[in-house]
């Protein structure tokens, strides 16, 4: 009974954890759904490359069988005039030893797997690239909500400084303060659309200049993925497509080795004979057999070599991204320090809403609303500069995933 009740624990923690799994990388990939969907359905030069690719798999599958059947006749009369000739038919087919044809079709899988896998490392940096000039894209989206909040308020404040001034309530130097700061509220507003519209325009051409559909203008949450951050670490590392060719490149090396081994075996030719003579006909078999002495030399001693400088790029490329790893992992986590704290800060000060409102008020002059609007907008630009560059540094560690 208690061990009935130990194997049904080790199930349902085994059932959560592949559960977790799932839903991580579920959501990894649903933050940009309709970004890397509308990519992998439009983009010319990725369907291309997935062609391409079809076509090289095609290509790897060729020389799998023997090679064609030989046929040869064979007319041959006296020097001198008799009534003797001689005429034979032949067909022969040539056979390599019969393991080198399996170890053949291990070759050619191993080098398709090697294609497939190459495609995925090229859509990963293409999507790589897509993700980070979205997430540009919705950084100044944000960035266009503030300037334009303090363009609205800075027009408002021009109006009322312009009547104050006009009934003899504020000196010239205080409405020009207005008129100026309305003006620098106005072009900031339109060069950040200029650069959200720049922003857009690159990610179209990862569309093939169509527009896309469904994008959202926000920051995706990633309240899970921070949590999950270092406890994912062997995740990230067996994910890694660019790791996993090189695992398959060895396993390709071992698998030419065995065929470069198979090769040094003799191959054979047989036959069937028929021939004519002037008083008789004759029918027979032919075998011969092909012993390898020098073509396949060299083969086996490069196949060990590759093998062994493919195992230290291995052990160097694995070594180089674990380190890369913990490096994002670090600089995401003090990330999303600095950007909760920029939030808390933004949280405790005083808005533009309440800086009109004193300024209405008079609680404070012209020149202090200035400043404390300069700040203001410099802490909420910091904070969706950290908020970005934390997104892009995540989309970094599951670029693989998507």
């Amino acid at each position: 009974m208690k061990h009935y009740h130990k194997k049904t624990l080790h199930t349902c923690i085994t059932v959560f954890l592949f559960l977790s799994g799932w839903v991580s990388q579920t959501r990894a990939q649903g933050d940009y759904a309709p970004l890397v969907q509308a990519i992998d359905s439009n983009n010319t030069g990725l369907i291309a490359y997935q062609k391409s690719a079809e076509a090289q798999k095609m290509l790897n599958r060729t020389g799998l069988t023997p090679n064609n059947p030989q046929i040869g006749i064979n007319y041959v009369r006296p020097i001198r005039f008799t009534r003797s000739r001689l005429m034979d038919y032949n067909i022969s087919q040539n056979i390599e030893f019969p393991t080198v044809y399996g170890h053949k079709k291990n070759v050619s899988n191993k080098q398709n797997e090697i294609v497939d896998t190459d495609y995925h490392v090229v859509r990963a940096d293409l999507i790589n690239q897509a993700i980070n000039t979205y997430l540009n894209w919705v950084y100044f989206n944000q960035l266009g909500e503030v300037l334009k909040q303090q363009k609205e308020y800075a027009e408002s404040i021009t109006a009322s400084f312009q009547k104050a001034f006009d009934a003899g309530g504020v000196n010239i130097l205080d409405r020009n303060k207005a008129q100026v700061n309305a003006v620098n509220a106005q072009k900031e507003y339109e060069l950040n659309v200029i650069e959200m519209n720049t922003a857009y325009q690159e990610l179209m051409r990862f569309n093939q200049g169509r527009p896309f559909g469904n994008l959202s203008a926000d920051f995706p949450d990633i309240t899970n993925d921070v949590a999950m951050l270092f406890a994912e670490e062997k995740r990230f590392i067996t994910n890694n497509d660019a790791l996993k060719a090189i695992t398959q490149e060895i396993e390709l090396g071992e698998a030419q080795e065995r065929l470069a081994k198979a090769q040094t075996l003799p191959e054979f030719n047989v036959g069937y004979m028929w021939g004519q003579e002037f008083e008789a006909d004759f029918r027979g078999v032919s075998f011969g057999m092909t012993i390898p002495l020098w073509q396949q030399k060299n083969t086996k001693k490069y196949a060990r070599m590759n093998i062994q400088a493919l195992k230290e790029v291995q052990e160097n490329s694995q070594s180089q991204y674990t380190l890369q790893v913990k490096l994002l992992q670090n600089r995401a986590s003090e990330l999303y320090k600095v950007m909760n704290e920029l939030e808390r800060t933004i949280s405790q000060t005083r808005g533009l809403e309440l800086l009109k409102k004193a300024l209405d008020l008079k609680e404070i002059t012209i020149l202090e609303y200035l400043v404390e609007q300069s700040m203001y907008f410099e802490l909420t630009q910091k904070y969706l500069q950290t908020k970005m560059n934390l997104h892009i540094t995540l989309a970094d560690l599951y670029r693989w995933e998507y």
